[in-house]
């Protein structure tokens, strides 16, 4: 019976904050494949992975490249990746979609990782259900013929991590960070979660909206949260004022009905 790879590629199950918070730990093998389903918070550990790598660097423009495995573009990736500046400036470049490179690419992206641009960091990113990185690559085809030395040059040079979904307490102190310096309790978060799903995504829409309304009193309450969410029933005309300021103007119109009809 042919040997499988299955046993060779494993992913590491690691927590959002100890990924994000501690990004340097992750970037002296130049690659990284990262299974996470959310894309606010991958750009998130994105932005931490560039600023250990590039030591925050702030022409991204230039040194934070992004491609996706769909665009087909296996050769501008690889060449991306290979060449060197004029100054050997640190650079990053990120892949999406990681597992729609086809089977000649991924053996082309494995090679790659093998010997790669010690001037380049790769960050590939999964962001569906897919979480077998045997899929990601050709694993048989590094295998180098059954030679598990093969595995090993590829698995030496690459980090493969899986971020956990966030607990209740993790999320909290996200909400709490991404405010930002804005006063908030986690009582007052928890009741912020009850209208977004837990969703990142719609949690931070809501925040940037909470921020903007409270920027003058520099603290958010349960009545700030209620009245960005149109459900506050004494709106007086200041409320209406920061709604339009705001740029909400669903929220706007709501309490202008409210107020025409006192």
């Amino acid at each position: 019976m042919a040997k499988t790879t299955s046993n060779f590629l494993t992913l590491k199950k690691i927590s959002f904050n100890d990924l994000n918070s501690n990004a340097v730990k992750y970037i002296e093998k130049n690659n990284l494949l990262l299974f996470i389903k959310d894309k606010l918070l991958s750009d998130e550990i994105t932005d931490s992975l560039y600023n250990a790598f590039t030591n925050n660097n702030p022409d991204r423009k230039n040194h934070l490249i992004h491609f996706n495995a769909d665009d087909k573009v296996i050769e501008n990736i690889l060449n991306e990746c290979s060449n060197t500046g004029l100054f050997s400036d640190k650079k990053v470049v990120v892949i999406r979609n990681a597992k729609k490179f086809l089977k000649n690419e991924k053996i082309a992206i494995a090679e790659y990782i093998k010997r790669p641009n010690p001037d380049t960091l790769l960050i590939l990113i999964s962001n569906d259900d897919e979480t077998d990185p045997d899929k990601i690559f050709a694993a048989d085809s590094i295998m180098s013929g059954g030679d598990p030395s093969g595995i090993k040059s590829f698995t030496d040079k690459i980090h493969i991590l899986k971020t956990d979904e966030f607990s209740e307490d993790e999320l909290i102190s996200w909400v709490i960070q991404k405010f930002d310096g804005i006063k908030i309790t986690e009582e007052t978060v928890r009741h912020l979660l009850n209208f977004s799903n837990y969703s990142p995504e719609e949690l931070n829409s809501e925040i940037e909206k909470l921020k903007t309304f409270c920027y003058s009193t520099g603290e958010v309450t349960a009545d700030s949260v209620n009245l960005c969410n149109g459900i506050e029933k004494d709106f007086i005309e200041a409320d209406f004022i920061k709604a339009i300021l705001l740029g909400n103007v669903t929220l706007a119109v709501k309490i202008y009905r409210k107020i025409s009809l006192k």
